[in-house]
């Protein structure tokens, strides 16, 4: 097996936006594009409905590009276009999710981080409604036609420069989030917490935490960062807790996944320790039809991680989050192993939430074990890699750290 590496087009480093029919995916969705078409059908103006959907780019950090994501006409439907949650529950397809996403369009402006343009008031109150929101927006260009796909988030539709956005509907902020976004002396992870525990899903904290709707000092944050941040810190929140419950009482093994993702998970008793491995066969996103598996690994110990999980990614934090709250819900202990097999399906890059939510796909489907063998002998016939050489390689199997229980 070879460490993972991207076959990038050398022009758009793999993003698909370039057009050259090189290009290792943009040849794969091109007929997809329904961009002309909205191109065509938007000129200088147009009214239409947010899902509501709000992103912040990072390109020119501390300069960002901020934008309010909608439909060119008005929608019933609108949510469905930006909500990874639906997508899984409908079964959508890759084609389906791309087909969302494309109709999209990017209505986008510049500020600064921590100096907001004077848009960014309608951005914000955007990214606080839990339902669809009409919008009227005037455009300067429109800045990219194409489609831009890049590796840890949902595929983005036309970009265009706004000189006005107006909302012109009402839009309900629920008081839990109106709560957060008011307390000016409520730190992001304490409104990150407060949402968790009212119920509310980590793609609405993200977006709250990319917009600068919380903390003490509040800035942008680019929505890729937002994404791991809020991942990272919902778990390490429920981490504190979980250590001192009792260890699960048989070894488990879970299998399961979503758009040519399968995820195995192995779990053992003890105090939680993580370990994510990932296999890219050939012909999944920016891997060549004549290339061998490639594969990363991340681990932590019982003491967490100190540094970014740099070669897994933000997959990383995905992937563990659904466990976190599963045995949170559990009141148990756990060391997770997870291996993660990406097939010639996932041949389009969707983002991050497909690790997690084909993680919580994984979690429904459980089976027991009373030894470490029989499970081990389970997770190897569920396995298309050679599984001896992750089980020989794997630091949370051969990890000798006992916790404080143990004395």
């Amino acid at each position: 097996m070879k460490v993972r590496t991207f076959n990038k087009c050398h022009i758009c480093k793999g993003r698909g936006f370039c057009g050259r029919s090189s290009c290792p995916v943009y040849s794969r969705f091109e007929e997809m594009f329904r961009t002309k078409e909205i191109i065509s059908g938007i000129g200088g103006n147009f009214a239409g409905s947010s899902p509501p959907g709000v992103f912040v780019g990072h390109n020119m950090y501390p300069k960002v590009n901020v934008g309010v994501l909608s439909l060119s006409g008005s929608s019933d439907n609108a949510e469905l276009y930006d909500s990874p949650k639906l997508w899984t529950f409908n079964r959508n397809s890759i084609n389906d999710v791309i087909k969302f996403r494309s109709s999209l369009i990017n209505s986008r402006f510049i500020s600064d981080v921590k100096k907001p343009e004077k848009l960014l008031d309608v951005a914000q109150e955007v990214a606080c409604a839990v339902k669809k929101a009409e919008i009227e927006v005037e455009l300067e260009k429109i800045s990219n036609p194409k489609m831009v796909l890049e590796p840890d988030l949902i595929p983005m539709g036309v970009n265009a420069v706004t000189s006005s956005i107006r909302i012109v509907s009402n839009i309900h902020i629920p008081r839990h989030i109106d709560r957060v976004v008011s307390a000016t002396d409520m730190k992001s992870i304490e409104g990150i917490n407060y949402l968790v525990k009212k119920g509310y899903d980590e793609y609405l904290v993200t977006k709250l935490l990319s917009i600068g709707n919380m903390g003490i000092e509040r800035r942008l944050v680019p929505t890729r960062w937002a994404i791991t941040a809020t991942d990272d810190n919902i778990a390490k929140q429920l981490l504190k807790n979980i250590n001192f419950f009792k260890d699960i009482e048989n070894y488990e093994v879970y299998y399961g996944g979503a758009y040519g993702n399968r995820f195995a998970l192995f779990l053992m008793p003890g105090a939680f320790e993580f370990e994510l491995y990932e296999f890219w066969f050939p012909g999944s996103t920016w891997i060549p039809e004549n290339s061998g598996v490639v594969f990363s690994t991340d681990y932590e110990s019982t003491s967490g991680r100190k540094n970014y999980a740099s070669n897994c990614g933000g997959g990383y934090y995905a992937s563990k989050l659904p466990i976190v709250q599963m045995l949170n819900e559990r009141k148990r202990r756990a060391k997770v192993l997870i291996v993660r097999e990406v097939s010639a399906e996932y041949w389009c890059p969707l983002g991050v939430w497909v690790v997690r939510e084909g993680v919580r796909k994984a979690l429904g489907n459980k089976k027991s074990f009373s030894t470490f063998e029989e499970a081990m002998n389970y997770m190897k016939g569920l396995m298309r890699i050679k599984f001896d050489e992750v089980r020989n390689s794997s630091r949370i199997i051969h990890s000798n750290q006992r916790s404080l229980f143990d004395f």
